[in-house]
């Protein structure tokens, strides 16, 4: 932006310092200076991926007219006409009678703000394989950009220009470097600058490299011309000290990447050491698996309990020691999580080396590299045989009960500490005249109980952990029907008193009561 501006004010006030480095090299065109202002106002305004609509509106509008410009003159080239661009903003003067066309940039700068607007107008825009086509424009422009900037190094004027009015000014050729890097630079995290700006190995020894393997040859080649010019020496003898220079130069960078990796790949084989003693002294049975789901690793916990070697279980060959009344449950849960990348918690059963068969809790979770894409997943194996199977036995002896609850005559409930019932059986909500769910959290004297009175019941309270109670009450239904009830009560174990609890049987008398009457 400074410099094409700085350039259209050379041109305005015919400062031929701002048009031309020197006086014998080309001049940057007006519709050059042009193109790189309003390029480089579209890369400010479109540096973000959250710059607002209107930021990329004025962005995009920009860049096109950049592509705009540099398409036309690139017909212009091809038809052999003139549209009328080259000078439409600005006239040269008398100095344009020295070339063919006055004002028309080069082919090259034509070419590279094609690729800029191009890839100006799709910055955010990805291949189905995840490339950014302007990262490969970007770095074209930088390519022809060094290419005249080498040109102007040398002296070579065939690198820069295919005639005189295709020339390419030294500052555009710098121009369109700086572009070709903001390019680049924009969007760090993928394209061309994915490994640049990683913090792995290899872009940690490219951010090192690539300096010096664009700079030293790039002097080399020109310490060779200058001691040729000067007369030092010839032509193949500068050849041959430009070869064996860069071969001396580039095999010391070898071996300095060499011994970086060197000790890199120690400390990673350290590491990998430490995390592997890390994995064998845990107790759950330890596996790795690849990112698309074949097992590659078993701890030698897994190989031990299973008494089968590592190399027949990998792959998919694990699967044959899980229950096969788990197999394919245990088979479609690992690939409904494994497509979508989420963990994996499920409980399945695994085939001791003695056949028997126990519960293991299984979770896996993916591991990801930065860009988020899984590379591997790492699970483990917990047995709860024990807690499965004493949940089991709770579990049947939880549904024991309930069904001698529901199927006993008399009516049975459960009080805790606060006097509020906890569970109770059918026939003693049938006694109230109403539902299960109703009795609970009720008390004794919600239930109009005749006798014991409240106070009753609160001084009897003490006594019952450690002595059994056994009363005579009435207790009356909702519908006013008065039941004659004989009361048992006992302790339940309890750890405190905070947690004690009384089981009260109570057994319908009213039958009896009529008799006696």
């Amino acid at each position: 932006m400074v410099v094409g501006g700085l350039v259209l004010i050379g041109w305005i006030a015919d400062i031929g310092m701002l048009k031309s480095i020197a006086p014998q090299w080309a001049t940057m065109k007006f519709n050059t200076s042009a193109c790189f202002l309003l390029a480089g106002i579209s890369l400010w305004l479109l540096r973000t991926v959250n710059a607002s609509f209107r930021a990329k509106l004025i962005g995009r509008f920009f860049a096109g007219a950049v592509l705009l410009t540099a398409l036309l003159t690139l017909a212009e080239e091809a038809l052999r006409m003139d549209f009328g661009i080259d000078q439409f903003f600005f006239h040269e003067g008398v100095n344009a009678v020295q070339t063919p066309h006055p004002g028309r940039m080069s082919l090259g700068a034509a070419l590279s703000f094609a690729l800029i607007g191009i890839a100006l107008l799709s910055l955010d825009w990805k291949t189905q394989g995840g490339r950014r086509p302007a990262s490969v424009c970007g770095v074209l422009v930088g390519v022809i950009g060094l290419l005249a900037f080498a040109g102007y190094l040398y002296g070579v004027k065939s690198l820069y220009s295919a005639a005189p009015f295709s020339s390419m000014a030294v500052h555009t050729g710098f121009c369109f470097m700086a572009l070709s890097a903001g390019l680049l630079c924009a969007r760090t995290g993928s394209g061309a600058l994915e490994i640049l700006t990683s913090d792995q190995v290899g872009g940690n020894l490219l951010r090192r490299m690539l300096p010096f393997a664009i700079a030293v040859p790039l002097l080399v080649g020109w310490l060779r011309l200058q001691g040729e010019r000067a007369g030092l020496y010839g032509f193949e003898f500068g050849l041959a000290l430009f070869a064996v220079s860069n071969v001396m130069i580039f095999a010391v960078l070898l071996w300095m990447t060499a011994a970086r990796l060197n000790r890199t790949d120690a400390a990673v084989r350290e590491s990998d050491r430490r995390h592997l003693e890390l994995i064998e002294s845990l107790p759950q049975l330890v596996w790795t698996c690849q990112a698309e789901g074949p097992c590659d690793y078993l701890s030698p916990q897994w190989v031990t309990y299973t008494g089968i070697p590592e190399q027949q279980q990998l792959g998919y060959g694990w699967l044959e020691r899980i229950h096969p009344d788990d197999r394919d449950r245990t088979i479609g849960r690992w690939k409904e999580t494994a497509g979508v990348g989420l963990p994996l918690d499920i409980e399945f059963r695994i085939c001791r080396h003695d056949g028997v068969y126990r519960w293991f809790k299984t979770r896996a979770e993916p591991l990801r590299d930065p860009t988020g894409r899984i590379v591997k997943w790492f699970g483990t194996n917990t047995d709860i045989d024990d807690r499965f199977q004493a949940e089991q036995a709770f579990a049947r002896e939880a549904a024991r009960r309930k069904l001698l609850l529901d199927n006993a005559e008399d009516g049975i409930f459960i009080l805790n500490h606060h006097f509020a019932v906890i569970e109770s059986n059918m026939s003693f909500a049938e006694m109230l005249g109403c539902s299960i769910a109703e009795t609970l959290q009720l008390s004794p004297w919600d239930w109009d109980v005749v006798y014991p009175t409240k106070e009753i019941w609160l001084a009897t309270w003490p006594e019952l952990p450690s002595a059994r109670l056994k009363f005579e009450s009435r207790i009356r239904h909702k519908n006013g029907n008065i039941f004659n009830v004989e009361i048992s009560g006992s302790p339940v174990v309890a750890e405190s008193s905070e947690s004690r609890l009384m089981l009260f049987i109570c057994h319908d008398m009213t039958q009896r009561k009529r008799a006696e009457e």
